[in-house]
This record gives C-alpha cells, sequence and structure tokens, in this order.
C-alpha cells in the first residue's frame, strides 16, 4: 500500500492484512519511507494484520504485526526478526520447473524445515531474473506440493488476479493469498473494483469443503 485511501479499500473490501514495502535495495513504485508506512498501516481496522516487507534487518515501524522477509535471509535472520517482536513471513520462489529457490540456492527439505522452526509463515512467488514482486504465475501444483508438506501456513503470491484467484487457491490450499499488481490501475495505485473483486472471490472459493 502506497496510499491511506488503499487501506481504506482493503478493509471495506474484507482484506485480513495489508502491506507497505519498506527499505529494499531494488526501484518499486511501491515502496514508501517508514514513517509514511506507519501513517498508512496506523489506518488499519483492529482486525487486519499489518505487514511489512523488506529485505534483511526490518526498519522499526511500530504500527506493524508482521515483517515479510524478501531477501536472501537465513534462518538466523528471521529469527532475529521475531526477536524484535514481530511475526515473521519468509518469501521463497518457485522457478519455471518447480524448484523452490532462495536467492542462488535450491531449498531442500533440510532448508525448509530450518526456516520452519523460525517463521510464522512462508510466502511463494515466481522466480524471475529479478528481485523483488515478479507479477507472474508459476506452477501451482509445485506450490501445492509445499503446502502438503510443511507445517507452516503458506501464503501464494505471484501474478495472482481476480480472474485466476480462484483457480489458484482451488489448487494450491494456501493458508492466504497475495496481490499487489493485480488490483491496480498503475503501479503502486490500487483500484477499487479490482480490490473488491479479488477478495470477494478469494472468501468465496476459500469456503469451500475441500
Amino acid at each position: 500500500m502506497t496510499r491511506v485511501k488503499d487501506v481504506e479499500v482493503a478493509d471495506e473490501a474484507g482484506a485480513d492484512a495489508i502491506g507497505c514495502i519498506v527499505d529494499v535495495p531494488v526501484h518499486t513504485p511501491r515502496e514508501v519511507p517508514p514513517d509514511t508506512a506507519e501513517d498508512i498501516l496506523s489506518t488499519a481496522s483492529p482486525y487486519v494484520t499489518r505487514v511489512v516487507v523488506t529485505m534483511g534487518k526490518p526498519p522499526t515501524v511500530e504500527e506493524a504485526d508482521a515483517v515479510q522477509l524478501h531477501g536472501d535471509e537465513a534462518p538466523e535472520d528471521c529469527e532475529n526478526v521475531a526477536e524484535m517482536g514481530y511475526r515473521v513471513v519468509k518469501t521463497l520462489w518457485v522457478d519455471d520447473k518447480g524448484v523452490l529457490w532462495l536467492g542462488d540456492d535450491i531449498v531442500d527439505e533440510n532448508t525448509l524445515n530450518s526456516y520452519e522452526e523460525v517463521v510464522d509463515a512462508f510466502l511463494l512467488d515466481t522466480k524471475t531474473g529479478v528481485r523483488g514482486g515478479s507479477g507472474l504465475t508459476h506452477d501451482w501444483n509445485a506450490s501445492a506440493e509445499v503446502v502438503k508438506h510443511v507445517d507452516a501456513p503458506v501464503i501464494l503470491a505471484g501474478g495472482l488476479t481476480p480472474d485466476n484467484v480462484e483457480d489458484a487457491i482451488r489448487t494450491v490450499r494456501p493458508y492466504g493469498v497475495d496481490v499487489s499488481s493485480g488490483v491496480e490501475s498503475e503501479p503502486g495505485v490500487k483500484d477499487p473494483v479490482l480490490v473488491h473483486e479479488f477478495v470477494k472471490r478469494a472468501k468465496k472459493v476459500g469456503m469451500e469443503r475441500w
């Protein structure tokens, strides 16, 4: 989120969490300064989880409930963030062959287990040649396998839109879904109609019996 009005839209739509990108070493129109993140997150309803998305050690954002670590952070880095009082979501990436990655390294079962001991949830995004959010989908069957093999909640990301979120949830059965560019009218600006439609469809399929 880059604007308070986007938080209001997400609240009205029934979103369970909102996030601000803060202090990342890549260019993105969605990044905001820490003090702006404080202002934006402070406007969310008390029932919404407020997330800071960053890489490395997060800046202090008192309004945040959780930190999504979107870089190459090691398990001990995740543990350090948890000791700051935040819930920790660790991003991992799925390539076009369904292989799980962290930076330039393939994530094997032992590595996955070591992260699971110190994080509150995983977020699965699409591996591309650039750091940051991808805006692209990946093989959801690969993400479904991760969901089956870990006890921690898994949040699905990568190219989700109102048009594909129902199929994505039915395939992966994640704890939650994450969206950014898929509900924007322009980079960094959320479209109210798309936000409402995305949340409505995600919650509808989430109530189905699997």
